[in-house]
């Protein structure tokens, strides 16, 4: 959200056009994730996904760049290494470990419909209230600090959350605080317009499901089904698989679960698109009345060139001949599917156009 904003300002700066200002932004969005993650390819795989939805280089490069010098500068002063360290984990996941990554995707998936149905029901709440709307950070606040007297461990950005959960150091206690606790004061939070992110709070609700599914699913070593759970409910909820699969790769730098991740996004991916219309990212523009296509579509103008639809033969209405006449020679001419005849001078200049005399 920084980042973005301040590729915006840029932007304004500089009086750049609109295509320019969305690009500037998703350059700065890319490398504040990539600055804050040490993803830098899931930051460009996220603008392509969620942002931009186009390869072109007009934005592609850009972004690219920006997330990329980010990550440079974020080792000389955060340092090297993935953001949560994980535990070595099987290279061959067998087909009963596959089953059990499609059965987390359906569950994420449903606990991404279910997160994005909370939040704007809290938002729809809200403004419902009888109070002006100025008052409702204030009590969004006021619900975060009673899930925070509940359970501490639900607030902030949850880092040290998300690595204990990755490692597999939780109790069930914590794990169902995470999932309830961080549930309700992050819905609350959003619908009441106070400030909040979307990737941390859900890769630690993600943790927290993936770790209630290792209680009953094949044991893959300590934090896989939490760690594939995270990826599941980012690409569920963002509806941005590709994005989720390297993302948790980036993280833990555990390559081995790519292919774990890829059925447990996609499956949760699955279930999002029929069951919801928007993503939860998604909802909150088209709330504010503009449409968002997500479809990597070429514009048919782009491909198409003009000798190819315009009309070479065309029939014309001399400016100074009679009625009589136009329709006579109309009659005999084969051309009689025109609708639209262009009226010209002597000299064959445009002065106008006219129906056919068949549609007068």
């Amino acid at each position: 959200m920084t980042g973005g904003a301040v590729g915006s300002m840029i932007a304004q700066l500089f009086h750049l056009t609109s295509a320019e200002r969305k690009t500037l932004l998703v350059a700065g969005a890319a490398g504040g994730m990539s600055a804050t993650f040490a993803s830098p390819v899931a930051a460009v795989l996220l603008a392509v996904e969620l942002l931009l939805f186009e390869w072109k280089p007009r934005s592609l490069i850009p972004v690219a760049m920006a997330s990329a010098v980010a990550a440079v500068v974020r080792r000389y002063i955060l340092g090297f290494g993935p953001l949560f360290p994980a535990p070595a984990h099987p290279l061959f996941i067998g087909p009963e470990g596959l089953l059990g990554c499609a059965l987390i995707g359906i569950l994420a998936g449903a606990l991404s419909a279910l997160l994005t149905i909370s939040v704007y029901a809290a938002e729809d709440g809200f403004q419902r209230l009888k109070i002006h709307w100025m008052w409702w950070p204030a009590i969004g606040g006021l619900a975060i600090g009673l899930g925070g007297l509940i359970f501490p461990q639900a607030l902030g950005v949850g880092y040290d959350t998300i690595g204990a959960l990755i490692r597999g150091d939780v109790t069930t206690k914590i794990i169902l605080g995470v999932l309830l606790v961080k549930w309700f004061i992050w819905a609350v939070s959003l619908g009441s317009g106070t400030s909040g992110g979307v990737l941390a709070p859900l890769l630690m609700m993600g943790g927290a499901l993936g770790g209630l599914g290792a209680m009953f699913l094949p044991y893959e070593g300590a934090g896989f089904w939490q760690l594939i759970s995270m990826g599941a409910i980012l690409g569920g909820t963002m509806r941005s698989p590709f994005t989720s699969v390297v993302f948790a790769f980036e993280l833990t730098h555990d390559a081995s679960v790519f292919l774990p991740l890829l059925v447990a996004s996609v499956v949760a991916h699955a279930f999002t698109l029929l069951t919801l219309k928007r993503s939860i990212l998604t909802e909150k523009v088209a709330r504010r009345g503009y449409h968002l296509s997500r479809e990597y579509a070429v514009d048919p103008l782009e491909i198409l060139f003009v000798r190819e639809v315009m009309r070479t033969k065309v029939a014309v209405l001399p400016a100074n001949a009679k009625l009589a006449e136009i329709w006579q020679s109309w009659r005999a001419d084969h051309r009689q599917e025109q609708r639209l005849l262009p009226v010209v001078g002597t000299e064959g200049e445009l002065g106008g156009s006219s129906d056919s005399p068949r549609n007068q």
